[in-house]
């Protein structure tokens, strides 16, 4: 239990020095890994190097590397205005344009970072103009950039997935990633459609008038078939492999040497060699303070690990009542993710957690490692969180206008995102007992 305390203590520190020294709280994570693991833990430098995750850089790198090209030649941003104007003539169900749009510059490379500030500037444009509910704007474009990160083959799915195949449920981090994607794919969608229900009479819609894009230049065509080829051959031999049991001998052994990762570095050089955008520039967007972030505070939870932080951790939550597990860690989460980030603190040290915590109380590791993400990203929308600052930032808007947005972010979708996340837990609960 000491131990535990100590790496939280730890966890905790590093972001409050990251925020007042403006330093990554990775790299104070690394540092924290290293004073505590060799003065106070007894662990050798070569061992703290060996816990540090080199599958999950790896994994960051590849699938950035790659997808970084679609962002950098415009391919992403054109792909989400054409998704959005297809929905010209049914001006109600523009929401789900947005939600789309987002969804899908996030899952192919864009992450919430380029979808929000993509999407977010042209819905909240429409949504000024035409006087729309920025309520259900500002849920559609960050829901769907979060949704669409976590696609298994995007920048957040393949995180998750890197952080659950370092777990003891390695075997199973594909159907994990799967099913806490569409988890967070569906529960944002229905909450959409509640919202847009009690918002039906509104006629507004009716004149919002929508720009036709650009077409896709030569190199977005090229762009497109790569990523339609890379995400067609991870699909495929895995789907394959399964129908067929394994027999087939070709399609089991090619299964078994995908790697996301490194598949992203094979098809990001041959972007690189068909010259798709530039490449030195591409390499420059490679999001390094993430992959410190994420692979920095894993290395210290790493340490954690070898003195039985994770046990502790899970015999500590394992106090909570069963039934509303998923619920209070939905929630714990939740308000963990104002002050921190999801995918770079929370993830990694609840995550290591669900081998202890299944033994403990028993419950389905999906479930919680559905309720650790959703909790996580409802409070993403908070100005001060990623998804809500980003959007604030790249509106447009100054003065009132963002006043109201910041207000509506804080007061009005933070509330409706972290009591769906916890509702969402709790039929999750329901339906994992009955």
């Amino acid at each position: 239990m000491n131990y535990m305390l100590l790496i939280i203590g730890a966890i905790i520190l590093a972001i409050f020095l990251g925020e007042k020294f403006e330093v990554n709280a990775g790299i104070i994570g690394v540092v924290f890994a290293y004073l505590i693991g060799s003065f106070m833990i007894g662990l050798s430098p070569d061992e703290i190097f060996a816990l540090w995750p080199v599958e999950l850089f790896m994994v960051i790198f590849g699938v950035s590397f790659f997808f970084n090209f679609a962002n950098e030649n415009g391919t992403l941003e054109i792909i989400g205005r054409h998704l959005i104007y297809a929905f010209r003539n049914h001006l109600f169900w523009l929401p789900f344009g947005f939600f789309l749009a987002s969804a899908l510059i996030s899952g192919l490379g864009g992450s919430i970072w380029g979808a929000v500030p993509i999407v977010g500037f042209l819905a909240l444009n429409i949504a000024k103009e035409n006087n729309l509910d920025t309520r259900i704007i500002s849920i559609a474009v960050i829901e769907g950039a979060l949704a669409g990160g976590l696609f298994p083959f995007g920048p957040l799915g393949a995180i998750v997935q890197g952080l659950i195949a370092s777990t003891g449920f390695a075997e199973n981090a594909g159907n994990i990633a799967w099913e806490l994607f569409l988890a967070s794919t569906i529960y944002p969608i229905l909450l959409l459609l509640f919202l847009m229900f009690l918002d039906r009479k509104n006629d507004a819609y009716k004149d919002v008038v929508l720009k036709e894009p650009a077409p896709f230049n030569k190199m977005q065509k090229r762009t497109v078939t790569l990523m339609s080829t890379f995400i067609g051959i991870m699909l495929f031999f895995p789907i394959a492999d399964n129908l067929t049991n394994g027999n087939i001998a070709i399609i089991s052994t090619i299964n078994e040497a995908l790697n996301l990762g490194l598949m992203g570095i094979v098809f990001g050089l041959l972007a690189y060699i068909l010259k798709l955008a530039d490449g030195q520039t591409v390499l420059h967007r490679t999001p390094w303070s993430v992959i410190w972030m994420t692979c920095g505070i894993s290395l210290l939870i790493g340490v954690g690990t070898q003195v039985g932080i994770t046990e502790a951790l899970a015999q500590l939550i394992a106090y909570v009542p069963t039934p509303v597990i998923p619920v209070t860690i939905a929630l714990l989460c939740g308000c963990m993710s104002i002050f921190s980030s999801t995918i770079g603190v929370i993830a990694p040290l609840f995550f290591t957690t669900l081998p202890a915590l299944f033994l403990a109380t028993g419950w389905n590791p999906a479930i919680m490692a559905i309720c650790i993400i959703i909790g996580g990203f409802a409070a993403t929308v908070t100005p001060f969180s990623d998804g809500g600052s980003l959007l604030l930032a790249s509106s447009g808007y100054d003065g009132e206008d963002q006043k109201k947005l910041y207000n509506t972010l804080l007061f009005k979708v933070t509330p409706f995102t972290v009591g769906s996340a916890a509702l969402t837990a709790l039929f999750l609960s329901i339906l994992h007992q009955m």
